[in-house]
């Protein structure tokens, strides 16, 4: 398990570093700037090989990656050139909007390949569509999020942010809600009635379940393996009526009044092809070993078009809600330490994706690449906005800052940098052993 989950996280690392880093190398090449070094890792160099005037290397620390160009005060605090005059390759000799073009650049191509990789995943795997019925009374998990929200079982759920609830996967996915006041419409008792979500709501679905379900007709869909149901000739489509006698109005009766039982033999009341007979069995964990008719689901496929353009519409989405989190960070709406994961964090994460297919560890590739364009892009120094923030100074003053000044931003950058990362393990370690 561990070497298949770091087979996997060096995947997912070296896809996102490379993609990040890639898009700096050919921004730098296309206005004519020297790339010294072109690394995946950080630190002393393991291998690599050198191709014209670039250093291709992979080095032994296996996080993040740089491309160093010429002429250009980086995070490796090398600045021997600026005793020189600048040469023509140079960053520093380059016009600022080219400057600004090839720092931006691997953000830019973070948010090109999450929109690439979601409209591969929809042209390959289309769409399904799971209708909610807004006519059946919810069930909701005690102490789950829906009940802290204050959903209750009988509610009737008809919006989402006043949007009409009319698939499950309005549901999927609530994190990515870029909206900060989220909140959820039902109807009670004749009465609609409209519930906001706790300010942790967001950051508590990666711990907790959302808790929520419909009533549904006590029909057996499906039936186990090897079951109590299946050994007793239960058939799919049987409607359960009554166990011992007692009436059964909804599935969800089912499994309230077997978990209340101090015996394993049972009676059901079975309506199969409008007769009724009585059927006894013995549980197996309190089970009978059965599941109700789930609602079809609908298909939908996409032509080229609309399959790249619904990608990158979720590129889009999934970037605001990332926004939507950092800000509720900043404003003290939801805990850091559970909102952030640091490298443990995602090399548990890239083992669990990995290993339920292709498909997952895409969509939690496009996922991380979302993050890491927004975390690149924030006005930090050493990152790359605050490289850019410099250089929108420079050219609102139209003067460079002295080197000297912005060596002392990179050191501070680059001490802040080993902060962040520090406590990210920290708290990756904290979040799973305590």
């Amino acid at each position: 398990m561990i070497f298949e989950s770091l087979f996997y996280f060096i995947v997912v690392i070296g896809v996102l570093v490379f993609v990040h880093e890639l898009g700096h190398f050919l921004a730098a090449k296309f206005f004519g700037m020297r790339v010294d070094v072109f690394s995946l890792g950080m630190g002393p160099r393991a291998a690599g090989f050198k191709r014209g005037e670039t250093d291709y290397r992979i080095s032994w620390f296996p996080l993040g990656g740089y491309v160093k160009i010429a002429g250009m005060i980086d995070e490796s605090l090398d600045t021997e050139f600026t005793n020189n005059e600048p040469e023509p390759w140079e960053y520093r000799s380059k016009p600022r909007w080219q400057r600004m073009i090839v720092i931006s650049a691997g953000v830019i191509m973070n948010l090109f390949i999450a929109g690439i990789i979601f409209s591969f995943l929809n042209l390959s795997n289309g769409k399904m569509l799971f209708p909610f019925d807004t006519a059946k009374p919810l069930v909701v998990e005690e102490n789950s999020l829906a009940w802290d929200t204050g959903l209750r079982t009988g509610d009737l759920l008809l919006k989402v942010n006043e949007q009409p609830v009319k698939y499950w996967n309005d549901l999927a996915n609530l994190e990515q809600i870029s909206k900060s006041n989220l909140n959820f419409t039902v109807q009670r008792e004749g009465k609609e009635l409209i519930f906001p979500a706790p300010d942790n709501f967001q950051t508590d679905l990666g711990k907790k379940s959302f808790g929520i379900g419909l009533t549904r007709e006590p029909v057996i869909g499906t039936i186990m393996p090897g079951s109590a149901a299946e050994k007793s000739g239960l058939r799919l489509g049987d409607r359960i009526l009554s166990i011992d006698g007692n009436p059964i109005a909804k599935f969800e009766d089912i499994p309230a009044y077997l978990s209340s039982l101090k015996t394993d033999l049972v009676t059901l009341s079975i309506e199969r092809n409008q007769t009724i007979f009585e059927q006894s069995l013995t549980l197996q964990g309190k089970k009978i070993g059965i599941s109700p008719v789930n609602p079809e689901a609908e298909m939908i496929e996409y032509g080229f078009f609309e399959g790249v353009g619904h990608g990158f519409a979720q590129t889009i989405t999934g970037i605001g809600a990332m926004i939507n989190s950092f800000t509720r960070i900043f404003q003290g709406k939801e805990d850091a330490s559970q909102a952030l994961g640091g490298p443990i964090k995602i090399f548990q994460l890239s083992g669990q994706m990995g290993s339920m297919g292709i498909d997952t560890l895409l969509n939690f590739i496009a996922m991380l690449s979302l993050s890491l364009a927004l975390l690149n892009i924030l006005p930090i120094p050493a990152l790359d906005g605050g490289h850019l923030l410099i250089l929108l100074v420079e050219s609102l003053t139209r003067k460079d800052l002295p080197n000297k000044i912005k060596i002392g931003i990179q050191q501070v950058g680059f001490a802040l940098l080993i902060t962040l990362m520090v406590f990210t393990v920290y708290n990756d370690i904290s979040n799973i052993f305590f």
